[in-house]
């Protein structure tokens, strides 16, 4: 089993379907409030917030950056 962490931003409300469609998670709790805050108010700008997959070792995976990118976010880094 392998994890992929990637690092997302944006602005506005957090695109909750991107988890299920990506099959990730926030990596961390400090994640989970980031996502939370998009919801309090349409001009909300969270940070970067980091995401994690879990994947069989040989899955060759990475988020759906144009999908993101048509909720106005952006995947900014891949560790």
């Amino acid at each position: 089993m392998k994890f992929t962490e990637y690092t997302v931003e944006g602005f506005g409300t957090f695109p909750i379907d991107m988890l299920r469609y990506d099959g990730s998670s926030p990596a961390r709790e400090e994640d989970s409030h980031r996502i939370e805050a998009t919801f309090a108010g349409p001009n909300s700008a969270p940070g970067p917030t980091r995401l994690v997959r879990r994947q069989n070792d040989e899955d060759d995976w990475e988020p759906h950056k144009k999908r993101w990118e048509s909720f106005g976010w952006s995947v900014v880094e891949i560790l």
